[in-house]
């Protein structure tokens, strides 16, 4: 038992650390971190009633109240961190965790209503679970682009922090659930599922904060897509060119310009050059007009082709995050979050845009605006 409790002392002091090093590092995406920070806070008061058990006979109450009440809270933080992932992050988050917040005041008011608030909670978390199994599915092409072409980077980790998580939703319900029918929830089983789930949690935590060197390198630039082309080296679709025959040309000046208004709109307010997966076809579609129009749009009234074009706006946006004082992302998560196919592109196009690196770029700026 002593060794239980140094353990667990251990398990919650790491999380505890990890929690304020979550949210005090400006280095990664704050998204991913405060949702990761909200797991590890209530994996601590799940641990510290694990403790209290030991030392007090039942448990601490308000520790088990918060044991009870993280089921409520599981969920609604998957559905979150697969929105993060999908690229699409939730406007207001917190409003997904005010049945939590409920359910707390509820257990400490009234702790027989536990079994019920857990049989609730079961259906609440198999909700989001669904929900999230749904979103994953939905955004696989950016998974695999993350996983293939973005090791170390923010997302990458959150990936593997999903896997987790979705093992700790899924172990809840198959442990509580057949209690619920009993009348009892099996609390020593559920401790002994918390064990793994709580080192997987503290080693990704650990991941994300400190990038292990082994990830750090680029991934190769084979069966590259569309973010991985270098500015200027690949041919695009074989529509018209600024010297092909005029009959060819289906946009006459006063459209072209008008359409060119638009393009310059769609990534200024949409950023559409992030999308790692952008095509010829969906800026078509974005436009409204054909795939040959798009090109010729391109090629022929702005003199660029679809390739470089994405090339200008995402290496644009990278510098801008990088001359950015207040942005102290690392430059892996600056390249994902600028739509490049993965680190290797991103730093040769930049090497052949700028003639220097991203870290130069970033220090020359920082020295620069300390100096003026």
């Amino acid at each position: 038992m002593e060794l239980q409790k140094a353990v667990l002392l251990v398990a919650i002091s790491l999380s505890g650390w990890s929690v304020l090093a979550l949210l005090v590092d400006r280095r990664g995406h704050p998204g991913i971190h405060r949702a990761f920070a909200l797991l590890l806070a209530s994996m601590c008061v799940t641990l510290g009633y694990f403790y209290s058990r030991l030392v007090v006979p039942g448990g601490v109450p308000l520790l088990g109240a918060g044991a009870q009440a993280a089921l409520w809270l599981k969920g609604p933080l998957l559905w979150w961190m697969v929105r993060l992932a999908a690229g699409r992050p939730p406007a207001r988050p917190g409003l997904h965790l005010v049945p939590f917040a409920v359910v707390l005041t509820t257990l400490l008011a009234r702790p027989s209503t536990g079994l019920v608030l857990q049989a609730l909670g079961c259906l609440h978390a198999l909700g989001y679970l669904v929900a999230s199994g749904r979103g994953l599915a939905a955004a696989r092409p950016r998974l695999a682009r993350i996983w293939r072409g973005h090791p170390n980077t923010a997302y990458y980790w959150l990936l593997w922090l999903l896997a987790g998580v979705v093992a700790m939703v899924a172990a809840d319900l198959a442990l509580i659930v057949p209690g619920l029918f009993r009348g009892q929830v099996p609390i020593a089983a559920l401790e002994r599922v918390a064990w793994p789930i709580s080192a997987w949690l503290l080693a990704v935590a650990w991941a994300l904060l400190y990038r292990p060197p082994r990830f750090r390198g680029g991934a190769a630039t084979t069966n590259a897509g569309p973010g991985d082309e270098a500015a200027g080296t690949v041919p695009d679709d074989a529509g018209p060119t600024a010297t092909g025959p005029a009959n060819w040309r289906e946009l006459d000046e006063g459209l072209a310009c008008a359409l060119a208004g638009q393009l310059d709109r769609l990534m200024d307010e949409q950023q559409l050059y992030r999308d790692g997966d952008l095509s010829l076809p969906r800026l078509a579609g974005q436009l409204g007009i054909s795939t040959h129009q798009t090109s010729e749009l391109l090629n022929v009234h702005l003199g660029i082709g679809f390739y470089e074009y994405l090339a200008r706006q995402r290496l644009a946006h990278a510098c801008r995050l990088l001359r950015d004082p207040d942005c102290e992302w690392r430059v892996i998560d600056i390249a994902f979050e600028s739509g490049f196919g993965n680190k290797n592109s991103f730093y040769r196009q930049f090497r052949e845009a700028l003639d220097m690196t991203p870290v130069q770029y970033r220090q020359r700026h920082q020295a620069g605006a300390t100096t003026a």
